[in-house]
């Protein structure tokens, strides 16, 4: 089952799993794939990303607070204060997957993290070091919490780079979303799981997957 939403990242996942009954479908395997819209850069302080993702978990607070805002507001704001962050830091990134793979387990499920490829040849020169950098923290990150969970890890982006050709269109559509190649390169990584999910070789990796040593 498709239970991704496309431009969600991290957080807004982790509440969408909380608020849906997907898990309650008893799912054997969850694949786990985040980074890119995460690592995407606003213009305001961190501060404000996390405390308004705090408040978007009671709603009624947050629009009482908004409507507030809206009506005392009259000044424009001191952009001097603002600077471009990512809209979920890594610290708490990190914390949305652990989460997100206590709640699979718990549901019965196998948990796999996924990294994601970036065709860094695809982008302007003058934003290439900007945006591969920081996603490639990210996909550090995913490969943290894998060792650190014990949970399954496909190292997309590793696949990716090691099969990369002298034609950046080859496996992208653009700089993140792949192409016809590119899904179809990650769903013959993710084949051996779906196996092993259903009971079939090779069994031992999704006991790999479900280690429970996650904080």
């Amino acid at each position: 089952m498709n239970a991704g939403i496309p431009g969600y990242n991290s957080f807004l996942g982790l509440q969408w799993l909380r608020r849906s009954n997907v898990l309650q479908r008893h799912p054997k395997l969850v694949t786990i794939y985040y980074g890119w819209n995460d690592q995407r850069k606003a213009a305001a302080p961190e501060w404000v990303f996390y405390y308004l993702r705090r408040l978007a978990r009671h709603s009624r607070l947050a629009d009482v607070l908004l409507l507030a805002q809206m009506s005392i507001w009259r000044e424009e704001p001191n952009w001097k204060l603002f600077r471009r962050c990512p809209v979920v830091p890594l610290f708490e990134f990190k914390y949305n997957l652990r989460r997100i793979i206590r709640m699979a387990r718990e549901a019965g499920a196998v948990p796999v993290l996924i990294t994601a490829p970036y065709e860094i040849r695809l982008l302007p020169p003058s934003t290439r070091p900007d945006k591969g950098d920081r996603l490639a923290l990210y996909n550090k990150a995913v490969r943290q919490v894998a060792r650190e969970t014990g949970a399954g890890l496909v190292d997309f982006e590793a696949v990716m780079n090691a099969a990369r050709t002298d034609n950046p269109a080859y496996y992208f559509n653009d700089f993140v979303h792949f192409n016809a190649r590119g899904h179809r390169l990650l769903a013959d990584l993710l084949k051996p799981w779906v196996a092993c999910a259903n009971g079939r070789p090779p069994l031992a990796l999704c006991r790999s997957g479900t280690k429970t040593n996650d904080p």
